[in-house]
């Protein structure tokens, strides 16, 4: 049998997102704490480190710049709409 990490019983596994899969690591603490409390808590409270609460530059997001739009033209529309028609002759 493989080694299994104990992050991902304690903490989930480790996911990036941006989609809901990046939750599971918070989802699986709270089944956790449920479980061991044999209930849901009645209060919790979450406290952050000040010095991580901004992610480092690079951490989230497209890692470039995306290219911009084309926006079309007038002319270029009309030859997009004579073509459209051409094809359906």
């Amino acid at each position: 049998m493989g080694f299994e990490s104990v992050f991902n019983d304690v903490m989930g596994p480790v996911m990036r997102g941006p989609s809901s899969s990046h939750t599971a690591g918070a989802w699986r603490i709270g089944c956790m704490v449920r479980s061991l409390l044999g209930d849901a808590p009645m209060s919790v409270r979450a406290t952050f480190d000040p010095a991580t609460q901004v992610p480092p530059p690079g951490h989230l997001g497209c890692p470039r710049r995306r290219t911009p739009p084309h926006i079309y033209s007038e002319a270029e529309i009309t030859q997009l709409l004579r073509a459209s028609l051409r094809l359906r002759r």
